[in-house]
């Protein structure tokens, strides 16, 4: 194993760990929003969510989908079939829901912050997006997780 497959291994590892912890994380932090005692309690975890998808989820993205693809390109393997390209395509179905869920997040802190500028409870709105983005949430976590047990088996599962 050449020394740039062994740094890309290790960079793509990095980036699959705070992609996974800042998954669960913001995942955390919405449910303590949900439940938070005031409006303004629930904007101030709603944009903390909100960066941190940014930092922990968008960023290693872009370095997952890199080092993904030049080890696989230095592997001699086809990204168009086998493992490889179901791990493509679960990624790509993962970056949408998070495109999704990012701006469900935005609109639910304005939502948050409205009302907190009001100094009024939070909106029915806001509760009636509560199971999309929980939905959402959920589809997004079985997505990751089969995209990582793709990459460590190293065979397609669908």
């Amino acid at each position: 194993m050449s020394d740039a497959y062994v740094l890309l291994k290790w960079l793509h590892v990095l980036a699959a760990c705070a992609y996974v912890g800042g998954s669960f994380a913001n995942g955390l932090m919405k449910a303590l929003a949900d439940r938070a005692a005031s409006a303004d309690a629930s904007a101030s975890l709603l944009h903390a969510v909100v960066w941190s998808n940014r930092l922990l989820l968008v960023a290693p993205s872009g370095v997952l989908l890199v080092t993904g693809i030049a080890m696989a390109l230095i592997a001699g393997l086809p990204l168009a079939s086998g493992w490889v390209a179901e791990g493509l395509a679960l990624f790509a179905l993962l970056s949408l829901a998070l495109a999704w869920a990012m701006r469900l997040e935005q609109h639910l802190a304005r939502l948050a912050s409205d009302a907190a500028a009001r100094r009024e409870e939070l909106p029915p709105a806001y509760r009636t997006l509560g199971p999309l983005y929980a939905g959402l949430g959920l589809g997004a976590t079985l997505a990751m997780l089969a995209v990582l047990y793709v990459m460590v088996a190293k065979r397609p599962i669908l």
